[in-house]
């Protein structure tokens, strides 16, 4: 098996990224439909026909495969955290857990807030760090581009996550 994806690289690659962008698309549907809940404030302003031509990434491996790797873990961990808030957005609907993260957000400092909100940045960048020790070279080590998409997700989820916890903060009460 492993020696028919090798052979078929550059494709296995499109279609991870084309499965973790779905992936994406549909956990953000799933927890947020009208994008209340989305932290990227360029997906939220674009809306979901930008979501639905981010699935056009799945052509940047047929450019370069260690973009395509990146891009691909980014998405996946994307799409990992939109799953771990869609029960909680099911159960009790978009706009009932928008107001409970409100009301979470209206009851923590600023700086409480800012270290809770990154933390999972600071985790996620220390596994990418230690993946870099162990695959240095991206001329021969495919674990590089892991590391590098590791390590942009972290920094995503450090700047939207800060950033929607700042704009929600300054949001009159409800």
């Amino acid at each position: 098996m492993s020696h028919f994806i090798y052979q078929h690289l550059v494709h296995f690659v499109a279609l991870v990224v084309l499965i973790s962008r779905l992936g994406d698309i549909m956990t953000t549907y799933l927890a947020s439909p009208t994008l209340r809940m989305e932290a990227n404030p360029i997906a939220k302003w674009l809306g979901w026909k930008f979501a639905l031509a981010t699935l056009l990434a799945a052509l940047i491996p047929y450019y370069s495969l260690g973009a395509g790797i990146i891009v691909g873990t980014m998405s996946l961990l994307v799409s990992t955290s939109n799953a771990s808030k869609v029960l909680l957005s099911r159960a009790l609907g978009e706009e009932i857990f928008g107001r409970l993260l409100n009301k979470a957000v209206s009851n923590t400092s600023v700086r409480t807030g800012l270290f809770y909100t990154s933390l999972p940045a600071f985790f996620i960048a220390l596994l990418g760090s230690m993946m870099l020790v162990f695959f240095p070279d991206p001329c021969t080590d495919w674990g590089f581009y892991f590391a590098v998409g590791m390590l942009a997700y972290a920094l995503a989820v450090l700047l939207w996550g800060n950033l929607s916890f700042l704009r929600a903060k300054m949001r009159p009460r409800e």
